[in-house]
């Protein structure tokens, strides 16, 4: 059996996977507080909508190499951007 979220911004989303997410983002927001005092800044970064097996090679989806140089463009760009206080 699959549920899925009816209501909200994550409307459709398997259930399994938004308490995955959500576990994710609180791991992130965790380590971000812990690490803030020693200088290391934390970011977890979504590569978006990949054309896998998953999504059955949705036809909206971006290839992986495309994902990987969006991501790799995203980690330079912030790189020596400090967070805001």
């Amino acid at each position: 059996m699959t549920t899925y979220l009816i209501t909200g911004a994550n409307r459709g989303i398997v259930l399994e996977l938004a308490a995955d997410l959500a576990a994710l983002n609180m791991a992130g927001k965790s380590l971000a507080i812990d690490l803030k005092p020693r200088g290391i800044a934390v970011a977890i970064l979504h590569p978006g909508l990949m054309s896998t097996r998953m999504v059955n090679f949705n036809p909206q989806a971006i290839p992986l190499e495309e994902a990987v140089r969006g991501l790799l463009a995203r980690i330079d760009a912030s790189r020596w951007r400090a967070a805001p206080a």
